[in-house]
């Protein structure tokens, strides 16, 4: 049984581990952010007293703490906590604990996302009730990746209370917990994703831009590897892997070169044009364009790449009277909020009708509808789908072409009437 007999001695052994917790930043420390150095993290558990001085017995007990990380050096972390505690007794009154420590906390660098071991060790002071008492802790654990910003995982700890000699009981305390650590990284490092290099060591090899690849084999010192899979082992990213000028995040065929043909341009795939196609189409009650239209994020101003297919849309209004009003249909992605999006898609229907009547199309021919997300070409949430959702689509609801069993517009879609301060000052012809 471990016991602490010398005030000096838990002194010394409290002074060891701040100069550990304070290690100075080596060189690859320095070269990453501070914000990505720092992590939270919340850690709940179940603690049962081993051994406790004599006359207290306690029942099992419950704990929540609070850490905060800081990188130092390697894989090694500066570590500061808060913990309570609470051990019932059926005996005696229950044990209140408030405990700040600090320490040092080691977790082997790996870049694949399945989490990270960790081992730790802190020490500092115990409170409970009036008494002040030194203590550490040691803890092993593993963190599962949920994702960029959370990892979630087992725990195990043992803790030690030192009992001064003089004191009536004079038995330390021990107990061991077992729980769950949950930690947050505010900044995380750019997104790995399928790359098959592994770095697992204590990160004493020179690798100032922290991304796996050491600085001897590393073409991009200074520059994070993306490790996509794509010559992840040279350390420079690769933003546009099939040199198509669509970066891979906006990409849904990042191997494949787009075919250039204003035929689908926007989505990086090869594909050929249909030989017959006119610049204007109809289909059933839907007008549609050689080239659909969109908008950048959080962008209303009609693009000038799209321009062409309007003004080519504005003359097959003005040579087909017969669709005696069209509704311009504008949406919007899954981001931000739900009034943020029907607002945007509304503005963006509405400059788009001003393009049209600015081209000679009749202004009462055009009704405008901001549907938000509500009506998306595709579920899936990322840079590519959200970017095909951001569109502008055109349907006749009066006149030939119109669908008299077409389903009406959801209530909740946000109209001009319902909100005229969305509305772009009135076109000059």
């Amino acid at each position: 049984m471990l016991t602490v007999k010398s005030p000096l001695l838990a002194r010394a052994a409290l002074a060891s581990v701040f100069a550990l917790a304070t290690l100075g930043a080596g060189a690859e420390a320095e070269a990453i952010p501070f914000r990505r150095r720092l992590s939270l993290r919340a850690e709940s558990a179940l603690g049962l007293t081993v051994v406790t001085p004599e006359g207290y017995p306690y029942d099992v007990g419950f704990l929540v703490v609070g850490r905060l990380n800081v990188l130092t050096w390697g894989s090694f972390f500066a570590q500061f906590s808060v913990i309570q505690g609470v051990f019932p007794s059926s005996q005696a009154a229950a044990s209140l604990n408030n405990n700040y420590m600090a320490g040092v906390r080691f977790a082997p660098r790996t870049v694949l996302p399945e989490g990270r071991l960790f081992i730790d060790a802190e020490a500092g002071l115990a409170i409970s009730g009036f008494n002040r008492r030194f203590g550490f802790d040691i803890g092993v654990g593993w963190e599962l990746a949920l994702n960029r910003y959370f990892h979630l995982g087992p725990v195990l700890r043992y803790a030690h209370i030192v009992q001064p000699d003089d004191e009536p009981a004079p038995e330390d305390a021990h107990y061991i917990s077992v729980g769950v650590s949950g930690a947050l990284y505010p900044w995380p490092p750019p997104n790995l994703r399928s790359g098959a290099l592994v770095v697992i060591g204590l990160g004493r090899d020179q690798d100032r831009d922290y991304d796996g690849v050491t600085d001897d084999l590393d073409q991009c010192p200074a520059v994070v590897e993306d490790h996509d899979g794509y010559l992840d082992e040279d350390g420079c990213p690769d933003l546009d892997d099939d040199n198509d000028r669509l970066p891979d995040s906006e990409d849904r065929c990042p191997r494949q070169p787009e075919t250039v043909n204003n035929f689908e341009d926007e989505d990086g795939c090869p594909d050929e044009a249909p030989s017959t196609r006119d610049d204007v189409s109809v289909e059933g009650d839907r007008i549609n364009l050689r080239q659909r239209v969109y908008f950048a994020t959080n962008r209303v101003v009609v693009p000038a790449l799209f321009m062409p297919e309007l003004v080519e849309l504005a003359r097959y209004l003005q040579a087909h009277p017969e669709h005696r009003r069209v509704r311009v249909e504008a949406h919007a992605d899954d981001r931000g909020t739900r009034r943020e999006g029907f607002s945007l898609s509304l503005r963006r229907a509405l400059n788009v009708m001003a393009f049209l009547v600015s081209n000679g199309v009749e202004a009462e021919r055009l009704v405008a509808l901001g549907l938000g997300d509500l009506r998306p070409l595709d579920t899936a949430h990322d840079e590519v789908t959200r970017t095909r959702n951001r569109r502008v689509e055109f349907v006749i609801v009066e006149g030939a072409g119109a669908n008299p069993a077409a389903p009406t517009p959801p209530p909740e879609a946000w109209r001009p009437e319902d909100h005229p301060l969305t509305a772009p000052p009135p076109p000059s012809r």
